[in-house]
């Protein structure tokens, strides 16, 4: 939506949009592009796995599992394994956070 406080001639804008979309001269592909997909391809990976409906599957394996054993200390490690999981998916992001924030001059840009 700023692209239209942006530009004041609304042919700059179709030009835009048509090089934001893969209309340029590299055709949408580049050797900077080619870097930034090869890069990330376990962050694209991780994704499509997280869009799966995974969730559902372990939920029905874990509820079965505790109707076999309904026992005091199963219950105990799959809440353990559940904080385990959720503690490092934060460790995770955290250093994900931490890699990416290497520019103090990141706002000055803009």
């Amino acid at each position: 939506g700023w692209v239209l406080f942006y530009f004041t001639d609304f042919s700059k804008i179709g030009q835009f949009l048509s090089v934001l979309f893969g209309g340029g001269s590299a055709g949408g592909w580049d050797l900077m592009t080619q870097n930034a997909l090869t890069g990330n391809l376990w962050l694209l990976i991780a994704c499509v796995i997280c869009c799966i409906p995974f969730g559902r599957f372990v939920r029905s394996f874990w509820n079965e599992a505790a109707g076999y054993q309904r026992s005091a200390g199963f219950a105990a490690f799959i809440t353990g394994a559940k904080i385990v999981c959720a503690a490092a998916l934060l460790i995770a992001s955290t250093l994900l956070l931490i890699g990416d924030t290497s520019n103090p001059f990141l706002y000055l840009r803009f």
